[in-house]
Formats: structure tokens, C-alpha cells, sequence
């Protein structure tokens, strides 16, 4: 039986979208992310060196980090599901960014009203973008397996 992989199915291109996620993973933390009301802008390194402390308060967002690398890792050696999940892992942990606000209320731990910033936004695309990219290579073997 043989072995399906990214490599048979368009490889330039996945190594496009790797590198592409990775890029917009590195220009997240460079961006201004959050912005406490009435203070300044954080960039997205600051928000990655200190943003394990919002586990204490239930927050497990920071933890989309490792797993978005691992499913850098993943996709760059055509390990296409492997990827795919970890993309997705690393997605669902980071869409919980959207519930600090609601978790800190009810927990009553420190509450601030943040705006969302560009580098945001872009931690957020580069494991959707990933994810999209993994997917659509399973797609495509699958595809071409019943060609078969």
C-alpha cells in the first residue's frame, strides 16, 4: 500500500502555505495585538512571554502557541492529519481569547476592556490558514485515491 502525502499533491504549494502560517504567526508578534482602554497598544511578543498567566485564571488560550509549532512541525514533514489536528487544537485554544472577558467576570479576577489589534487578528488566521491548508491536502489525496 502506498503512503499518502503532501508531497505528492502539490508540494510547492503546501510549503507555501507552511511558510505563509509561519509568516503571519512571526508578524502577529511584531503587530500591536491588544490595547487595555486608555492604555498602549501590546504587541504580540509581549502577549507570548506573559500570556501563560492567564491559565491562572482559566484562560488557556497562550497554549495555542505550542500547538500551532507542532502543527508547523507536522505539516512540513507531510504528516497532513497530524497537522490538521493540531491546526485545529491550536485554533480552538485561541478562539478562547474571546471568552477572558466573561471568564474573568464570573471568576472575579481582574477585569479589563481590551481592544483587539491587527497582530490579533493574525495569530488568529495563521493556524486557520494551516488548518485550511492541511485540509485541503487531505481533500486532494482522498480525491485522488478513489481515482485510483
Amino acid at each position: 500500500m502506498t503512503k499518502l502525502t503532501f508531497a505528492s499533491h502539490g508540494s510547492k504549494r503546501a510549503n507555501y502555505a507552511v511558510v505563509a502560517a509561519a509568516a503571519l504567526w512571526l508578524l502577529a508578534l511584531c503587530l500591536p495585538a491588544i490595547a487595555p482602554r486608555g492604555g498602549r497598544s501590546l504587541p504580540g511578543y509581549e502577549i507570548l512571554l506573559q500570556g501563560i498567566k492567564a491559565s491562572e485564571f482559566g484562560v488557556f488560550a497562550w497554549f495555542a502557541n505550542p500547538l500551532f509549532w507542532i502543527a508547523i512541525t507536522c505539516a512540513w514533514a507531510r504528516r497532513d492529519r497530524a497537522a490538521l489536528v493540531f491546526s485545529g487544537l491550536s485554533l480552538f485554544f485561541a478562539l478562547q481569547s474571546f471568552a477572558a472577558a466573561p471568564l474573568a467576570r464570573r471568576l472575579g479576577g481582574p477585569l479589563l476592556e481590551l481592544r483587539l489589534e491587527p497582530g490579533f487578528f493574525l495569530w488568529l488566521a495563521a493556524p486557520a490558514l494551516l488548518g485550511a491548508a492541511s485540509a485541503m491536502a487531505l481533500w486532494a489525496q482522498l480525491r485522488d485515491f478513489e481515482k485510483d
